[in-house]
């Protein structure tokens, strides 16, 4: 029989226990915290009872009528603290704390004394091995209850059950990523074998503890069966309608990998149906430039773990040497065996052969050596013993004594998550391996580590909260007050979660004294997390990592300095991506090579203003590892490209396959060639003599129907207000084909024929045709304008800020292009001219872009009729792009020209009062730009000629003084020209 799921079994009067003990009695149920799966543990036949909550709260003090009562104070003390009128606690606990009766604790040490002693009969008739997991069912429950009482029956049978409890689940899901690798397709041990041949290879590459079963190939085989037959059985017990809700996806889930295997499994999919819940399997998403997926990605096994770990499971990736998994199949209940060891390679080398290349070469030299090297594993066991006691799991150190047993309340909980995996994969390993007394620690290491991962699951509940109240830089009084009133504000909104988040709600202090301890060492988990990747990051740890790092812990320890890097890192990552693109979509040669693209790139940082923000802009700091990384990456997608199109017979089947068929590989396939084989030359274009590429083929045999295509396309635009039906259409097309007739344009003559005989009308097919792709396109087409729409508004904030700074530059320089001419001297452009030019520039650059991308936009938006969701988008688009308003220029002209004197051989004007010098510039067809010199000199007033020679001047009387007068040069007269370019481009 399949074992349920374990702590996934909490009965109705759980719940309403819970909600008994938080919020209103009448309130459903149902309230979630969204942030991390709490939903690990429920029971099932389980209702909690007083004397449940009292032994929890009291511990050992229930002995002992003056210390109940005083634990009973403090503990309500500590709730009026943070709640005092005990609002957010519900009636029970309202009556725990308001019940003064004294005969209180002697009644409630009675029942706890009853229970104890119906608990240690009842575990003690029952413990014997073999377990079933029915008494996870029965008996865990009350341990978490009163695992805090010092009982030995109860500490040692808590203790054994929470770890077979905890094993089951652990064997479970390796039952389950067997079989959602092999699948359900199996008759017999053969057609299994053959299968895991195929698969184990893969998945020991995982290199994960979980895997190692793939060893044991038979035992492996009995499980699987036995795994996949209960799941079905246990679709035959009813569900109702809260269990439904609770366990309709995950059984979902394993219906989906185990295929036809159940009949069942039909039944259900109609009944969550009906919940509304359905099951949405891994993606299998193909790309013609990636590799096809692995084993991993189509079981979705990365999903998988992680849903584990968030029911506390610990385990990880963690290498497994030769040795290990000799250690693993030599292993009996007496210890390790030689002959154990030879026996399983005799028997089963063909299979392992498969697994890796160490077993192929350990398979074919002589064996006997090898199996007698791994029973020496004496250093081995007490480098084990050794660190399990300076871990505090062990109690001994000696090699000849056992460890006690320590109790749940009291297990460490101090080790990191790569600690712990480690700790704990090497007891699975090594526990029956080892003979010095190792059993009882290791058992200890791995409910200590289950234990931290569930305090952990907890605390992530309210993580973002305390970050919000910064937590980290408070007082320790503070932090504690701080923590209790979010805790329990949090346990509110829990009501219908699990026991685990139940229990910590009754002692919010004890999970609040914890909270430092927990988020040094998650601190210490994100810290060597981020020493793997933050130097070369993927796109998975720039999500998930730069989350950690925006939270609580990235403030924490040393993390600040390397989150910051993975943010820089990440931001390259992210540039370098969009950089790839763009240099695709122009379908040039760019990404040949990394001289290629290091021309291209300048080219496109050359034409970015000094100073300007722009997303490229880190990528032309980082030229050269941009390139690096970008032209690396094409060159893996053409060979991926190659690989494809030959695996699947692209070019073959784009030539004789029918016209469906040829159309759908060319509309798939031949963009990508367009972006790469330039990019690609040798492996997709040129080819030797006559010999032709795959992309220069494909598009060969692809031309007719890619111009077919085109010309659809053009005329779904054309017809964009006529394509709600196709009856719509037929009449627009018709009419539309009639006038083409009668007019000089025939471009879409070959659309209104058929295309086998030109004699015959082709609108009834393609207006069906033309109808069905705008009904597919309207999905797509709102996320579409819904992400342009983004981009739209960061843009026009972008240039509202670059706008503003230029008015306030040109206000600042006053008269960009006015300068004082200095004796003897050219004028130079002062910082403020420049600044205000530049930045006048920009946002005149901004607006241009802008109102192209607006006006980009507007075919899209001519579907709204089709397409009715997308008709609010492009409302808030079109109120957007109308909002653009370009920067102001304001434009200067000369007065009136007065009193001219004689000009001799010079290019100033003597006056005996102000003149004027105006010098018109006109460029066609509208946009004319004045330039207003103002020059004063004074002069004797009977004497306004002068010569040109130096040495006639030395004798005159006169002061002359230039005035805001200007000497431009070459690059000031072009950036004028510049500037009345640009902005007759804007008119």
């Amino acid at each position: 029989m399949f074992y349920p799921i374990i702590y996934k079994i909490v009965a109705i009067g759980v719940f309403n226990l819970v909600a008994f003990t938080y919020g209103d009695k009448n309130v459903d149920l149902s309230v979630r915290s969204s942030q991390v799966s709490t939903r690990d543990v429920s029971f099932e036949g389980f209702v909690i009872q007083e004397e449940d909550i009292y032994a929890f709260i009291l511990k050992n003090d229930y002995e002992d009528d003056s210390k109940c009562e005083k634990r009973l104070e403090e503990y309500c003390k500590e709730l009026k603290e943070m709640d005092p009128e005990l609002e957010k606690v519900h009636t029970k606990i309202k009556e725990i704390c308001g019940n003064n009766d004294k005969e209180k604790c002697k009644e409630i040490k009675e029942k706890i004394i009853k229970v104890i002693e119906q608990f240690n009969l009842g575990i003690f008739l029952n413990i014997k091995y073999p377990l079933f997991y029915e008494h996870c069912d029965k008996y865990l429950p009350k341990c978490f209850f009163f695992s805090g009482i010092n009982s030995f029956n109860v500490t040692f049978d808590c203790n054994y059950l929470r770890y077979f409890c905890y094993s089951q689940e652990y064997k479970k899901l390796k039952g389950e990523i067997i079989l959602r690798a092999i699948g359900n397709n199996i008759s017999n041990y053969t057609d299994f074998r053959k299968k895991a041949k195929d698969v184990c290879p893969v998945l020991v590459q995982q290199n994960n503890n979980l895997i190692i079963d793939c060893l044991k190939i038979e035992r492996l085989f009995l499980y699987f069966n036995y795994y996949a037959s209960h799941f079905c059985s246990s679709l035959n017990n009813s569900l109702n309608d809260y269990e439904l809700q609770e366990k309709c996806h995950e059984k979902l889930g394993k219906c989906y990998f185990i295929k036809n295997g159940c009949k069942k499994c039909d039944e259900l999919e109609e009944l969550c149906r009906k919940k509304n819940i359905t099951y949405s399997p891994p993606k299998e998403d193909f790309s013609p430039i990636e590799l096809e997926e692995t084993l991993f990605k189509k079981i979705d096994l990365e999903n998988f773990y992680k849903d584990a770990r968030n029911k506390g499971l610990v385990f990880g990736e963690l290498k497994e040497t030769l040795d290990d998994m000799l250690i693993y199949l030599s292993v009996t209940y007496e210890g390790l065996k030689e002959a154990e060891c030879r026996g399983v390679l005799k028997d089963n080398c063909d299979f392992f052969e498969s697994l890796s290349l160490e077993f192929k070469k350990l398979c074919q030299d002589e064996k006997k050596e090898k199996c007698k090297d791994i029973l020496e594993v004496t250093n081995r066991c007490k480098k084990l013993k050794k660190n399990l006691y300076i871990t505090g799991f062990s109690t001994e150190f000696g090699d000849n004594k056992e460890s006690k047993i320590i109790i749940w309340e009291n297990l460490p909980t101090s080790l990191n998550e790569k600690e712990c995996l480690e700790l704990t994969s090497e007891c699975y390993l090594m526990r029956v391996a080892c003979n010095n007394f190792i059993i009882a620690a290791c058992r200890n290491a791995i409910l200590g580590c289950y234990k931290r991962r569930q305090d952990l699951l907890f605390i992530k509940l309210i993580e973002s909260q305390l970050h919000k109240e910064k937590y980290e830089l408070k007082s320790n009084d503070e932090k504690l007050k701080i923590c209790q009133k979010i805790v329990m504000e949090k346990c509110v909104t829990l009501r219908n979660t699990n026991i685990r988040n139940f229990l910590k709600c009754l002692r919010p202090k004890e999970i609040c004294d914890k909270v430092e301890e927990i988020l040094l060492i998650q601190s210490r988990d994100l810290g060597q997390a981020l020493d793997k990747v933050r130097d070369s990051p993927k796109e998975k740890d720039c999500v998930e990592l730069k989350k950690d790092c925006d939270g609580i812990v990235g403030n924490l320890d040393s993390n600040n300095e390397k989150c910051a890097t993975l943010k820089k890192n990440c931001e390259f990552l992210r540039v370098a991506e969009e950089l790839k693109s763009v240099f695709l979509k122009e379908k040039s040669n760019a990404l040949a090579s990394l001289e290629n693209c290091l021309k291209a790139l300048k080219e496109k940082c050359d034409r970015l203003s000094k100073g300007e923000e722009h997303p490229l802009r880190i990528s032309c700091v980082f030229k050269e590892e941009t390139c690096k990384r970008i032209v690396s990456e094409v060159s893996s997608h053409c060979v991926a490209f190659k690989n494809n199109i030959e695996k699947h017979d692209i070019v073959n089947r784009s030539e004789n396959g029918n016209k469906t068929l040829a159309e759908e590989i060319c509309m798939l396939w031949v963009p990508y060639c367009d972006q790469l084989m330039e990019n690609c030359a040798d492996e997709l274009k040129e080819g030797n003599g006559t010999v032709k590429r795959v992309c220069s083929q494909l598009k060969v045999n692809c031309k007719s129907i890619i111009d077919r295509l085109h010309l659809e396309d053009s005329l779904i635009h054309k017809l964009e207000g006529s394509l709600s039906t196709e009856e719509e259409c037929e009449k627009a097309l018709g009419k539309y084909c009639a006038q083409s007739k009668n007019t000089t344009s025939h471009i879409f003559d070959s659309l209104c024929k058929d295309e086998s005989d030109p004699t015959k009308d082709s609108t009834t097919e393609l207006c069906k045709k033309l109808v069905e792709e705008v009904r597919n396109k309207c999905p797509a087409l709102k996320n579409g304008l819904e992400k342009s729409e983004k981009d739209l508004e960061k843009k026009k904030s972008r240039f509202e800020k670059v706008k503003q700074e230029a008015e306030e530059s040109i206000k600042e320089a006053k008269s960009v292009l006015s300068k004082v001419k200095g004796e003897g001297q050219d004028a130079s452009v002062s910082e403020a001219e420049a600044k205000a030019f530049d930045a006048t520039a920009k946002a005149l650059k901004l607006y241009l872009e802008l109102k192209e991308n607006c006006k980009g936009l507007q075919p899209d938006c001519s579907f709204t009729k089709k397409c009715p969701d997308s008709k609010a988008v492009c409302e808030r688009i079109e109120k957007l792009c109308k909002g653009v308003e370009p920067l102001e220029v304001k434009y200067h002209y000369g007065e009136k020209v007065t009193e001219q004197c004689t000009q001799v051989r010079t290019t100033d004007t003597w006056v005996t009062s102000t003149s004027l010098h105006t010098t018109t510039m006109t460029t066609t067809p509208t946009v004319t730009s004045t330039l207003t010199l103002t020059t004063i000199r004074k002069c004797k007033p009977t004497r306004c000629t002068t010569d040109s020679s130096k040495e006639t001047q030395e004798e005159e009387e006169e002061d002359v003084k230039p005035n805001e007068a200007v000497n431009i040069r070459a690059s000031a007269m072009l950036k004028m020209m510049l500037l009345g370019a640009m902005m007759m481009g804007i008119l």
